[in-house]
């Protein structure tokens, strides 16, 4: 397996806080039995944080910072930070399920340009870049950009960033790994129907591991998409969730079942 943290514990079956029922209108109601308050623990200065996941083997919160070039780790029993820099843009990542005492600062990265197995830490490859098509045929600036690991922990799903590149489409991609050869593979995610691409996030499943979240962030709009975990096949778009005010950004779903998406620019959007 590529990536853990996906199977841990034995996780419930979804029931989502979004309905699963096609709708072309923006959600305007408001949780009446159950909020939060989102409380800030470390005021990093990032250019732009991303890829934020926990990682329980050292009890921290681990991230990006793409523009930066640094990833980045939030100690949660002291809240010390610990900033590595980067000789590119890191824009996703994935934990390693073999990540031994020797290799815990490696991951697969999704680099601006391609998947690598490398240690942050120690500033190494572990792999060649990923074979497989050019995930960024304009170069710079279209990159790779929001990425999860499905829940069966072989496949990393990650799309692309169009880079403001007017009618520029990109695709999403699923990398594995393949022991025989200890080498990286792309493709492109088969079922995925989306040609004007242009920002891809949200990238998440259900704790069954039989439902693909996904935004294309411009159109404000969270889709889920059955997925086959045993082949890693999309089938059965539906919206699932429109912003009104804001775009959909990063998300992530808890073990009920539940999404979380940070709404990037929540009323402090002209026009949106």
């Amino acid at each position: 397996m590529i990536m853990d943290a996906s199977q841990r514990t034995a996780l419930p079956v979804l029931t989502s806080i979004l309905t699963t029922e096609s709708s072309s209108t923006c959600s305007t109601s408001t949780p009446t039995e159950k909020s939060c308050t989102a409380k800030l623990i470390a005021n990093t200065g990032n250019i732009l944080g991303e890829c934020i996941l926990y990682d329980d083997r050292k009890n921290c919160i681990i991230w990006t910072d793409i523009y930066g070039k640094t990833f980045n780790s939030l100690c949660l029993d002291t809240l010390a930070i610990h900033t590595y820099p980067l000789h590119k843009q890191l824009c996703a990542f994935g934990l390693l399920s073999d990540n031994d005492e020797s290799r815990q600062g490696s991951y697969l990265c999704a680099w601006e340009d391609g998947f690598q197995l490398y240690d942050i830490v120690n500033n190494a490859p572990i792999s060649n870049m990923s074979a497989g098509e050019c995930v960024t045929p304009l170069g710079q600036p279209t990159r790779l950009n929001d990425g999860r690991c499905d829940r069966t922990g072989k496949r990393f799903v990650c799309g692309g960033f169009y880079g403001d590149v007017k009618g520029n489409a990109m695709k999403v991609f699923q990398c594995e790994y393949n022991g025989t050869n200890k080498q990286l593979s792309h493709c492109e995610l088969d079922g995925v129907e989306m040609p004007d691409l242009e920002v891809t996030n949200s990238t998440c499943f259900s704790p069954d591991g039989q439902i693909m979240y996904f935004t294309n962030s411009p159109k404000q709009v969270i889709y889920a998409y059955r997925y086959d975990p045993a082949n890693g096949k999309c089938s059965e778009k539906k919206e699932v969730w429109k912003a009104c005010v804001g775009v959909p950004d990063g998300s992530c779903v808890d073990a009920d079942g539940f999404i979380w998406n940070a709404v990037w620019r929540d009323g402090y959007g002209p026009g949106m």
